[in-house]
C-alpha cells in the first residue's frame, strides 16, 4: 500500500510540473511552396535514359581510378572462379557459425567405469575383492 501511495503521489506531482499551454496561444504560420521541386532548376531535372551502349564488364574504369583497378586484379587473383568464391563464401558462413554456437547452452555426459581389485597382500574385510564403480554425472 505504501507503494502504490508512494507512486500515486509522484504521479501528482509529476502531472503537475507540465506546464500548461494558455489561452494566448496561436499556432505558428509556416510557408508551404506549392510545388515539392522549385521552378527556377527544372532545367536541371533530366528524364532517366538507358545507357545500354555502355560495356557493362568494365564498369569501375569509368572512374579512372588505378586503386580501384588494382583492387579488381587482387579480387580476380583470390577468387579464381565463381565455385571458388562461393566456397570461400560457404566457409565464412560456417565460420561465423561455430562463432555464435558458444552463445548457445551446451549439453555435455562424460559416463566413465572403473573396475578394480584389491591387494591380496592385506587383510580384506569385504568378501569381494573385484568391485566395479559407475558414476554418470
Amino acid at each position: 500500500m505504501k507503494t502504490f501511495a508512494l507512486l500515486l503521489a509522484t504521479t501528482a506531482v509529476a502531472t503537475a510540473a507540465i506546464p500548461a499551454v494558455g489561452p494566448d496561444y496561436q499556432r505558428p504560420v509556416t510557408p508551404a511552396p506549392a510545388d515539392w521541386r522549385d521552378t527556377e532548376g527544372l532545367a536541371a531535372w533530366k528524364v532517366a535514359a538507358p545507357a545500354d551502349a555502355l560495356d557493362r564488364g568494365s564498369w569501375w574504369k569509368l572512374f579512372g581510378d588505378p586503386v580501384l583497378d588494382g583492387l579488381d586484379t587482387k579480387a580476380l587473383a583470390a577468387n579464381p572462379s565463381p565455385a571458388a568464391a562461393a566456397a570461400r563464401v560457404e566457409q565464412a558462413r560456417a565460420g561465423a557459425g561455430l562463432a555464435r554456437s558458444s552463445y548457445w547452452p551446451q549439453v555435455a555426459a562424460d559416463g566413465s567405469l572403473v573396475r578394480q581389485r584389491t591387494s591380496r597382500a592385506v587383510d580384506n574385510p569385504l568378501p569381494v575383492s573385484i568391485g566395479n564403480t559407475y558414476t554418470a554425472p
